[in-house]
């Protein structure tokens, strides 16, 4: 719940380009625009993913082990 303006503030900051584009410039380049953000948003996030999947799996085990030494103590 804490994260919500944050999304929402980080969910605008990425659309807004969108919203204020076609007052200047013609739809054809807007949809290119749209198309390579697509494009270049597409391998960062197989990369988040995988990054974060390393992240957390590697976080859990050290969370383990720390609670696995409080208890032998």
């Amino acid at each position: 719940m804490h994260l919500f303006p944050q999304s929402v503030l980080n969910h605008v900051s990425q659309q807004l380009p969108f919203l204020v584009f076609p007052i200047y410039y013609h739809s054809s380049i807007l949809g290119g625009l749209f198309m390579a953000h697509r494009l270049l948003k597409m391998p960062a996030g197989v990369v988040t993913m995988a990054l974060r999947n390393v992240f957390f799996l590697t976080l859990e085990i050290k969370i383990r082990a720390y609670y696995f030494t409080l208890m032998l103590n």
